[in-house]
């Protein structure tokens, strides 16, 4: 598990698995920075952030369907797709509040 220095729980005002979570999606919202460049850099319209999120909201339906090979609806599959929801929807986020300053 990575450190979070930056991310004071007192401050997050969460414990436990909340607390986590948070972790787990900075983290992949750190990877898709490195991979994509900074969101808020990327100069991309609201409608292709949604259609990025509903592609990514696709992926975590698909991994919840029995139908599937076991290695596409594990948990470990869930919770890697869920992160990337989570972690595009907080990208939609730096973006619109970008748009404040």
């Amino acid at each position: 598990m990575k450190t979070h220095p930056q991310m004071d729980r007192s401050y997050l005002g969460c414990t436990g698995r909340t607390y986590r979570a948070f972790q787990l999606v900075t983290d992949e919202r750190n990877r898709q920075d490195e991979k994509w460049g900074k969101a808020v850099d990327r100069n991309l319209h609201i409608y292709d952030w949604l259609a990025i999120l509903g592609e990514e909201v696709g992926e975590l339906i698909k991994s919840c369907r029995t139908d599937n090979p076991p290695a596409e609806h594990s948990h470990k599959a869930q919770l890697k797709e869920a992160m990337q929801v989570a972690a595009v929807a907080t990208a939609i986020l730096e973006v619109i509040m970008a748009r404040d300053v």
